[in-house]
C-alpha cells in the first residue's frame, strides 16, 4: 500500500512527521520521535506548582484504577493544565487507556502524549496509522470552529480514538465528522468531554460513535 507523500504537520507547535509515528498521532501537541519529545521536555522544566501536582497525582490514582502496571511504566509532569505523558506501553490499547485517563482529569487543559509502545507494529500499518492521524490533525487544525489543541488523536489498526474537551455538542460533531471522512478509517471511538469554554465541566459522554 502506498500513501501519498506528506510534509510535516504543524501541531501545537511540535512537527508531526506522520510516517515515523509508530501507529499513534496524539493530537494537542504531538511527538514526533526524539526531537520532539526533547522539545516538549523543555516546556515542561521547573517544579510543578501545587496545583499542578494535584493534578499529576489525580492522574496517578487513575492510571492505578484503570491497571497497575500503567502507573509504573508511565510518568506525567503537569504545567498550567497541561499534561506532559512519557513512558513505554506493551500494546496499543494501554496507550488509548492511558490518555483516556488523564483527559478523564477535569483540570487538564491539554495532552502531549509522547508513550512509545515498547513493540513497534509493522511498518505498513504505522505508515498507514500514522497517514491517517495526520491528515486528521490537518483538517482540525484548519477548521476555525475547532479549537484543535483541545483534542488528542490515537490511530491504532485504522480505528481512530477521540479524546479531549469540546466547547459545544457542534464542535464535538465537527471533530467526529472530519474523522469519519478520512480514507482507510474503520471506525471513530469518541471519549471527548463537552466542557464550559472557562468553568470546567458541563458533563461528560463518551462511547463508540461507529462509523
Amino acid at each position: 500500500m502506498r500513501f501519498p507523500a506528506l510534509a510535516p504537520v504543524a501541531a501545537g507547535g511540535i512537527l508531526v512527521a506522520a510516517l515515523g509515528l509508530s501507529g499513534c498521532v496524539p493530537v494537542a501537541a504531538v511527538g514526533a520521535g526524539a526531537a520532539a519529545g526533547a522539545f516538549a521536555a523543555q516546556e515542561f522544566g521547573g517544579s510543578m506548582s501545587p496545583e499542578d501536582a494535584a493534578i499529576a497525582d489525580n492522574i496517578a490514582d487513575r492510571w492505578n484504577a484503570v491497571d497497575a502496571d500503567l502507573a509504573s511504566r508511565l510518568t506525567v509532569t503537569v504545567s498550567g493544565g497541561r499534561a506532559l505523558v512519557t513512558g513505554r506501553v506493551s500494546n496499543p490499547n494501554q496507550r488509548v487507556e492511558a490518555i483516556r485517563a488523564v483527559w478523564d482529569d477535569p483540570d487538564v487543559v491539554e495532552v502531549i502524549n509522547e508513550v512509545q509502545l515498547a513493540d513497534d507494529a509493522g511498518l505498513a500499518q504505522a505508515a498507514r496509522d500514522g497517514w491517517i492521524g495526520a491528515q486528521l490533525r490537518s483538517r482540525l487544525t484548519v477548521d476555525s470552529a475547532v479549537r484543535a489543541i483541545n483534542y488528542s488523536i490515537d490511530v491504532v489498526d485504522g480505528v481512530v480514538y477521540l479524546m479531549g474537551a469540546a466547547r459545544s455538542a457542534d464542535e464535538r460533531d465537527r471533530v467526529v465528522n472530519n474523522a469519519r471522512q478520512i480514507p482507510y478509517v474503520s471506525r471513530v471511538v469518541d471519549y471527548i468531554s463537552m466542557r464550559e469554554p472557562a468553568t470546567g465541566t458541563s458533563g461528560d459522554a463518551s462511547g463508540d460513535a461507529g462509523t
